[in-house]
């Protein structure tokens, strides 16, 4: 994906790019990248090397701190409902970075343009005139932005359905599959995937429920403990094993 938006790009836009100082700015983010963000990588080395074999200055990458106001998943939520939600977000933006600079704001997919809706009302509160690139691999133009859901739920029924996704080499952790493993019935959790989960997995997969602040959700806090339990039982027999 993030290899054909970079061939597309540079197809059409290469005189800009060749001529300006590019920033990549994925998707906003709090501490666990989203699928937008793994495209972007993807997308940014693709480019970057098109601009060098041009022999131009290559694309830098940035992010836009967020913090985010609600634990629910946005792809379940109709397009009012994405509104009156990220209303509540803080975007940040570092002006004095971005000066200058051509702006390429990257996201795997536009449903509403919420997201891109409020980028542009922080860039013009900044007072921020740079040349700026929205970019997608794909666009909704359909009335059910909750179709978002479908899509990202598609290969995923039940929380067995993680063990053949998880294993995938390319495999990325990611906010969204941490959520829904949080809100998976706790029996199952263990019994259907915690148990066939290496200790590496299981010690990621807390940590990063502590640094997306997940321990605060009371609904999450049952299933938080059980990944921390069983990879402390984990741990131990690790240890315990002869060397």
């Amino acid at each position: 994906m993030g290899h054909q938006i970079a061939d597309a790009f540079f197809e059409k836009h290469a005189s800009t790019i060749l001529n300006s100082r590019c920033l990549m700015i994925p998707s906003p983010f709090n501490f666990v990248p989203n699928a937008a963000n793994v495209m972007t990588m993807h997308l940014l080395d693709r480019l970057n090397n098109h601009i060098v074999d041009e022999k131009g200055n290559h694309v830098e990458y940035a992010t836009v701190p967020r913090k985010i106001s609600y634990m629910d998943d946005y792809g379940f939520l109709s397009g009012e409902d994405r509104k009156s939600l990220i209303a509540g977000d803080k975007f940040y933006f570092n002006s004095q970075h971005f000066e200058g600079r051509c702006l390429l704001f990257i996201d795997d997919v536009k449903i509403t343009g919420t997201h891109q809706n409020k980028l542009v009302h922080l860039m013009r509160k900044q007072q921020l005139e740079n040349k700026t690139f929205f970019l997608y691999f794909a666009r909704y133009t359909g009335d059910r932005p909750n179709i978002e859901s479908e899509l990202n739920f598609a290969a995923v029924k039940s929380i067995k359905d993680l063990n053949r996704i998880v294993v995938e080499p390319n495999h990325h952790m990611t906010a969204r599959t941490i959520k829904y493993i949080l809100s998976a019935d706790p029996d199952e959790l263990y019994n259907d995937f915690l148990r066939f989960r290496s200790y590496r997995y299981l010690e990621t997969l807390y940590f990063n429920c502590l640094n997306e602040g997940y321990y605060k959700i009371q609904k999450y806090q049952a299933n938080i403990d059980i990944i921390r339990n069983v990879a402390n039982v984990m741990k131990e027999k690790r240890h315990a094993s002869p060397r």
